[in-house]
């Protein structure tokens, strides 16, 4: 028996990967050093980190200390 079947009308033809790929909105690949240049521009036209820095004025400080206080 072979797995190739003609394609019929109601048969879907076989996809090119070999899982189950699921389609959605987001792209393949991340592409950061192409797409972060664009962010940083629309973050700096939005005046984003003014308006957070506005918003949180007044609040007192918040020191976040990531990792241990020592070394192994």
């Amino acid at each position: 028996m072979s797995d190739n079947k003609p394609n019929k009308p109601g048969n879907k033809p076989q996809s090119k990967y070999p899982v189950n790929m699921t389609e959605t909105p987001f792209p393949m690949r991340g592409d950061l050093a192409k797409r972060e240049p664009h962010w940083v521009k629309e973050w700096q036209e939005k005046k984003v980190y003014e308006r957070i820095r506005r918003a949180s004025a007044g609040r007192p400080k918040f020191i976040l200390h990531d990792g241990p206080p020592f070394a192994n």
